[in-house]
């Protein structure tokens, strides 16, 4: 598991070859672009900045992909979501579109 405290940047690939079991970050992520895969639940509190391509994974049934606070991406980068189980919370200035393996939220700017 990564449990951080605090803000987190994520900029490269994690969890590809064995997934990590989940990720939990309390403070602003910033999502530069790679992605991550966890085979539980990733958990996002602070507020979500995407300023590149990113994908997020999670390959358990029951772990699911939570954003608790504002998604933002200012520069038009995308956000590739996978899961079973899929929540956001107030994703302003984005749109979601819903489909068979995964969403994809890209700036609606």
């Amino acid at each position: 598991s990564l449990s951080i405290v605090g803000n987190a940047a994520f900029t490269g690939t994690f969890g590809a070859a064995q997934p990590i079991q989940s990720v939990s970050v309390s403070g602003t992520t910033t999502f530069g672009g790679g992605s991550i895969k966890t085979a539980e639940g990733q958990t996002y509190t602070g507020a979500a900045i995407v300023t590149g391509d990113q994908s997020v994974t999670s390959t358990a049934s029951d772990g699911g992909i939570e954003f608790s606070s504002a998604v933002d991406s200012p520069n038009q980068s995308a956000l590739s979501m996978s899961s079973s189980n899929r929540s956001r919370a107030s994703p302003r200035g984005l749109d979601i579109a819903t489909g068979n393996t995964g969403d994809r939220i890209a700036s609606g700017h």
